[in-house]
C-alpha cells in the first residue's frame, strides 16, 4: 500500500489552492476554508497550522480550533481546514495555512467590510415625493438634495421643492458648480447660492446626439455616440474644444479627472443578453487615444443577465467588471480605471456586480450583488479598496460621497460615505 500523497483535479469552481466564499463583514465573525489539492491515505496524520494578520498586519486570536488542529476534512477533492476570526477592523486579512507532514502552503486574502448598519443617515427625506422618479441623488454643498439626472431640481431639506434647474437634463456637480446638459443640447454653467443655484451665462449649443458628461475642477468633458470629445473649460466663459481623434460607438460612460479621460463603449450580444465586447478607450485630452483593452463576457448563472460592464464612473476612475476568459472556471475581475492607472481584484464565485443601467452617469458609484441578494458598496480610499455594508434597504441612488436608500414607510435615507 502507497504513503504517498498525490494531487488530485480541482473539483469545480474551486480553482487552485486557496479561500472558498466571499467576503467579511466587520465584528462579524468570518470563517475562512483553506483547501489544499492533496490526499493522502488515512493511516497518515495531517496536521495544518493556521494564522491570520490584519490590515495593519497584526495577529488576529483566532475562534474555535488552536491555530496547530489535525486536519479531518479529507477527502477524494483533497483536504482542507477553517480558519476562524472576528475582524474588529475593516480591510484586507491575510490567511496562512501550513499542512504537514510537507504537503503544502496555502495562502488567502479577504476583504473585509466596514459596518456602517447603524451609523445612522446624514438627512431623512419623511416626504420624497417632490424627488419621485430621481435615480440620481446628491447632497450640494450646503446640503440641499440635488436631483442630478431626468428633472434637475433642488429641494430643501425638508423635502420641500425649491427650484427646477432643468425639465430633462442631465448634471454634473463640483463643489458649488453645476454644469447641465439639457435634452436639447443647451450646455449651461450654474453655481449654488443661499437661493439656490443661479445660472452663469447664456449657455452653448451642443447638439450632440445622447451626449455623456464628466466634470472636475478644470471642466467638463461630452462624450456622444460617433462625435468626437469636446470640453469647456471651468475657469473661462463656455468655450466648445473638440478632440477630433476620439471618436466612438455605444458609448456607455465617460470619465476625467485632469487631462486624463476614459470611455467605455459595450458592443450588446445576440437577443441583448450579456454584452458580447467591452472596450475602454483612455488617453489624454489633449492628444489621441493611448490605449485600449477590450474584454469578452459569458452569461451569468441565470443565462440572461450581463456578466460584463460598467459599474460606475466617479472621481477615482471607471469601475468594471470584466472577466478572464482564459482560465476555467471563468474568473470575474472588478477594476478601477483612473487617475492611479488600473487596478484589479478578483470577485469571489457567489458576487457580481450591482449594474445601474445601460448608460453610467457622471457620479455613479459602484456596488456589489451576491445569490442573496446582499449588497456592498465600493469605495476607493487612499490607492486602496474598499467595501462598505449600510442598512439593506432598496437602492435608489450611489454617487461618490452618498447612498440613497428607499426605506419601507415612504421615507428616503441618505447616508454619508
Amino acid at each position: 500500500m502507497s504513503d504517498t500523497c498525490v494531487a488530485v483535479t480541482p473539483p469545480p469552481n474551486a480553482g487552485a489552492d486557496g479561500v472558498s466564499g466571499g467576503f467579511g463583514t466587520q465584528h462579524e465573525a468570518l470563517r475562512v476554508t483553506m483547501a489544499l489539492l492533496r490526499q493522502c491515505p488515512d493511516r497518515i496524520e495531517v496536521r495544518a497550522t493556521v494564522s491570520a494578520v490584519d490590515p495593519n498586519n497584526q495577529p488576529v486570536d483566532l475562534v474555535g480550533e488552536d491555530a496547530t488542529r489535525v486536519v479531518t476534512a479529507r477527502d477524494s477533492n483533497g483536504m482542507s481546514t477553517v480558519i476562524e476570526v472576528l475582524p474588529k477592523l475593516a480591510g484586507p486579512y491575510h490567511f496562512t495555512a501550513r499542512f504537514e507532514p510537507n504537503l503544502g502552503v496555502v495562502q488567502a486574502d479577504v476583504l473585509v467590510a466596514e459596518d456602517d448598519r447603524d451609523a445612522g443617515p446624514e438627512l431623512t427625506l419623511a416626504d420624497a415625493g417632490a424627488l419621485a422618479g430621481c435615480r440620481h441623488v446628491d447632497l450640494t454643498e450646503q446640503g440641499r438634495v440635488l436631483c442630478l439626472t431626468g428633472a434637475v431640481r433642488v429641494l430643501e431639506r425638508d423635502g420641500t421643492l425649491l427650484q427646477t434647474v432643468s425639465a430633462s437634463a442631465q448634471a454634473a456637480r463640483v463643489g458649488e458648480t453645476l454644469w447641465v446638459v439639457a435634452s436639447d443640447g443647451l450646455l449651461t454653467r450654474w453655481h449654488e447660492t443661499d437661493a439656490g443655484y443661479a445660472r452663469e451665462d447664456a449657455g452653448l449649443s451642443l447638439a450632440l446626439p445622447n451626449p455623456l458628461i464628466a466634470a472636475d475642477e478644470e471642466g467638463l468633458v461630452v462624450a456622444a455616440e460617433s462625435e468626437v470629445l469636446h470640453t469647456s473649460r471651468a475657469d473661462a466663459g463656455l468655450e466648445r474644444v473638440g478632440h477630433p481623434d476620439n471618436a466612438f460607438d455605444h458609448l456607455t460612460t465617460v470619465w476625467r479627472s485632469g487631462r486624463q479621460f476614459a470611455m467605455v463603449s459595450e458592443v450588446i450580444g445576440a437577443g441583448g443578453a450579456a454584452p458580447h465586447e467591452l472596450t475602454l478607450i483612455t488617453g489624454a485630452l489633449d492628444g489621441p487615444p493611448a490605449a485600449f483593452a477590450q474584454f469578452g463576457s459569458t452569461l451569468d448563472g441565470s443565462g440572461n443577465a450581463p456578466a460584463v460592464g460598467t459599474l460606475g464612473s466617479e472621481p477615482p476612475g471607471v469601475w468594471l467588471v470584466t472577466q478572464d476568459l482564459g482560465t476555467f472556471p471563468v474568473r470575474t475581475l472588478l477594476t478601477l480605471n483612473g487617475r492611479k492607472g488600473q487596478r484589479t481584484m478578483l470577485l469571489p464565485f457567489a458576487w457580481r456586480g450591482g449594474f445601474p443601467g445601460a448608460r453610467v452617469q457622471w457620479d455613479t458609484g459602484a456596488s456589489l450583488v451576491n445569490d442573496a441578494d446582499e449588497r456592498l458598496y465600493l469605495l476607493d480610499r487612499d490607492g486602496q479598496f474598499v467595501l462598505q455594508r449600510f442598512p439593506s434597504l432598496p437602492l435608489r441612488s450611489v454617487t461618490s460621497r452618498w447612498l440613497a436608500l428607499d426605506a419601507p414607510d415612504g421615507q428616503l435615507r441618505i447616508y454619508r460615505r
